[in-house]
């Protein structure tokens, strides 16, 4: 009773006291403007080094701020093409013995416009959000960077941004650190404080006269109508490249005589109950980083792989191949830009079931990169591919399973690698071995390509439950790929071929035995009106062939029309015609589908998409009429701290009747009663029924509600406590699978 109370309590005072203030900075914006510099990519700046500290809380009222480097933020990169910001924005640096220090003072003629989600980090919106942040490159090599955020209430958001060349570039937002960040909404718009700590950034040792340069690229995302992104520099759109574009900065040598242990210990138990047996479950283990600036060695014992979710929001009913989920586990998520290969299906370490200890180095000299991983797991998963389909086993034996990745950067515009995975288990083992290296052509042209080997053996007795091989045998796979990006007009083409013995025992490939070919190209044009952002139109084309009798395995066309408007209207019509052969049987399928997302106001968030045509019924191996949809309803409440929202998800197979049928309806609700206390319910109702009475092997209909319910206390990244409580009902005849349970963890950064 006394914790309930105390939550609304804390719920009451929210809702009468509003995050927001009215500080001010100790000086004026006139100053600043004065102050400020127009950068371009090619300009140095030194950040000065400051005596003294800060205390993180939005307010500029620090010495050291009047010695920070200003720059401003003038040119409008996403809605327009290098056209005046609609907001001026101001960043300042500096920099102490220990600690990177950035602010950012953002004006805004209508504070009470701006809109940010006080909620758990890296859980807003990028998309819906007021914000800021940097692109920080601390080798200054252009292939890497942090990519940190902050939203307009605080909320801290952190990745890293994989430089790749056009089609490449992604961030990685499981990746996590420890910084500091603190902003507050004022009279004239907001304003954003960041502490970036040396001891938790991977720095270069290469410094010249008591100096290291990085690259760097600050930047201000204004969700209104459309959503504005302004930066320091003129943008280039037709370069096939992110990071090479950024202005450089250079720090002196900051203070390594930090402490360069840090560990994470945690506590965890469920308590569960089905109708045939309750247990017990009582977890603990940690984490161990010893970091220097350029490399770091990690060490896990009975590693927290804990989930707080319920399962993935996917249909599963008539799917070919096995899905493929995100990797969240802490452990893997050190520079994971170097096992992001070109076959992305190389590596997938969710293969890693129920690992007992680990340790993993990585680092990077000059252009030398490197990451090596051992880790012996309670559990063997093993996948079977094929031609026409996949399939998965897991043996309840020990499997020891060690990676290795070396990546040489040329410089910003080649790199090549090598990897190699080893995973040994009672009765078999599976070693591959890639090559790969990706080359700028020209400033918009990119080749990239990768070689694959493989040798592998299973244990006779499973192997023989799926007409597998019993040998030991040998296998290989490649691909060529070149691609175009540039403003208007991009193109990719591409090649892979997958020999039938071909295994990827630490990867999720899961067809081989084929030959692909794609080629796919794409035309924007941007009309810079008060409407209509972008009209873009694209074609792809791909195709699929058995590697032995090269009979067409599909055949496929794909176009469609990209609209983006006011109001964040984003619209994506599109039409596919496809030939498909299975199993030895042709089928002629064509597929209608839209997008459509609406942001019309700070408060409610609209997406739908359809698709109607033909459909194969992979039970049946049959051609049918298919029909799916979902639709999202975002709702926010107290000035963001409450979400709600509903989704409803459908799928249907048919002909001439009904042959499945599956819904998927999920309530989200969420309230950060404090930046760092929040409560959340997840509802999930499944009801999936198979109508035709020739399926075989599954209920006539099931269906399953799920409900989970959490209290979670966050300090920083790792240190947080959870509890709550989860169940699963199903009306089936079958109940065995019914449960519920109550779990609590605790985690403390040390």
């Amino acid at each position: 009773m006394r914790v309930a109370l105390y939550f609304v309590l804390l719920i009451f005072i929210s809702v009468i006291h509003p995050c927001e203030s009215h500080a001010s900075i100790s000086y004026s914006i006139n100053e600043l403007e004065e102050r400020a510099h127009i950068v371009s990519s090619s300009d140095t700046f030194a950040i000065p080094r400051v005596e003294g500290s800060v205390i993180v809380d939005g307010i500029l009222d620090e010495s050291v701020w009047r010695e920070a480097v200003v720059w401003e933020l003038p040119y409008e990169i996403r809605t327009g093409e290098n056209t005046e910001a609609p907001m001026e924005t101001y960043v300042l640096f500096a920099s102490t013995s220990s600690e990177f220090l950035v602010a950012f003072v953002c004006l805004d003629p209508e504070p009470n416009r701006i809109r940010a989600t006080l909620t758990d980090r890296n859980r807003w919106s990028r998309t819906e959000d007021d914000h800021v942040g940097l692109y920080l490159d601390t080798f200054g090599d252009k292939r890497n960077a942090y990519y940190i955020s902050v939203n307009a209430r605080g909320v801290q958001f952190d990745a890293m941004r994989l430089d790749r060349g056009g089609q490449g570039t992604a961030d990685d937002s499981s990746f996590d650190f420890r910084w500091e960040s603190a902003a507050q909404i004022t009279d004239f718009g907001y304003v954003v404080e960041i502490a970036l700590p040396f001891r938790y950034l991977r720095l270069s040792n290469n410094a010249h006269d008591g100096k290291i340069t990085w690259n760097i690229k600050p930047f201000r995302i204004i969700p209104r109508s459309f959503r504005y992104e302004t930066i320091p520099v003129r943008w280039d759109y037709n370069r096939n490249c992110f990071l090479c574009q950024f202005p450089s900065v250079t720090i002196e040598n900051p203070d390594r005589s930090f402490r360069p242990v840090q560990m994470i210990p945690y506590v965890s138990g469920i308590y569960e109950k089905t109708p045939t047996a309750e247990n017990a479950d009582p977890s603990y283990g940690i984490d161990i980083k010893y970091q220097q600036a350029s490399w770091a060695i990690d060490a896990t014992i009975l590693p927290d792989f804990s989930q707080v979710e319920t399962d993935a929001f996917q249909m599963t009913t008539n799917i070919r191949f096995l899905p493929r989920l995100s990797e969240q586990r802490p452990f893997f998520t050190e520079r994971t830009d170097l096992i992001r290969l070109p076959v992305s299906q190389t590596i997938y370490t969710r293969t890693l079931l129920d690992p007992t200890v680990g340790l993993r180095a990585t680092g990077k000299t000059g252009p030398h990169n490197w990451l090596a991983l051992g880790l012996h797991d309670k559990a063997t998963w093993l996948l079977f591919p094929g031609r026409d389909g996949s399939s998965t086993y897991v043996m309840d034996t020990q499997s020891y399973n060690a990676l290795f990745r070396y990546r040489y950067d040329m410089s910003a515009d080649a790199v090549m690698g090598v990897f190699v995975t080893s995973r040994d288990y009672e009765g078999g083992y599976n070693r591959l071995i890639s090559a790969d290296g990706q080359f700028a052509i020209d400033s918009r042209h990119t080749f990239v390509a990768q070689l694959l080997g493989s040798h592998t053996k299973y244990p006779r007795e499973v192997a023989g439950l799926f007409n597998y091989r019993t040998d030991d045998f040998l296998g290989y796979g490649y691909l060529l790929r070149m691609e175009r990006s540039g403003r208007h007009w991009n193109y990719r083409i591409e090649t892979r071929d997958y020999e039938e013995s071909f295994i990827t025992g630490m990867g999720l490939q899961q067809r081989v035995g084929i030959r692909n070919g794609l080629a796919q190209t794409s035309y924007d044009m941007f009309p810079n009106r008060k409407v209509v952002r972008r009209i873009g139109s694209y074609l792809t084309m791909s195709g699929t062939w058995d590697r032995y009798n090269h009979e067409p395995l599909n055949l496929s066309a794909r176009g469609g029309i990209i609209l983006s408007a006011a109001h964040q209207i984003y619209a994506d019509i599109n039409i596919q015609q496809e030939r498909e052969s299975l199993l030895d049987r042709a089928f002629d399928l064509s597929r209608y589908g839209m997008f459509f997302r609406v942001i019309p106001t700070h408060w409610y968030t609209f997406n739908t998409h359809f698709s109607i045509g033909d459909a194969i019924d992979y039970r049946l191996i049959e051609q049918m009429n298919s029909f799916s949809g979902w639709v999202s309803n975002t709702f926010y409440f107290l000035n963001r701290q409450l979400q709600l929202s509903h989704n409803i998800n459908y799928y249907r197979l048919f002909h001439d009747m009904t042959a499945q049928d599956a819904w998927i309806h999920r309530l989200y609700a969420e309230l950060q009663i404090t930046s760092g206390i929040a409560i959340r319910n997840i509802a999930q109702w499944r009801d999936f029924e198979w109508k035709d009475p020739r399926y075989t092997g599954v209920p006539d209909n099931q269906q399953t509600f799920e409900n989970q319910f959490l209290i979670r206390y966050r300090f920083n990244f790792a240190t947080a406590f959870y509890a709550g409580a989860y169940g699963r009902w199903n009306t089936v005849e079958d109940q065995t699978t019914n449960m519920w349970q109550v779990f609590a963890k605790i985690s403390y950064l040390i």
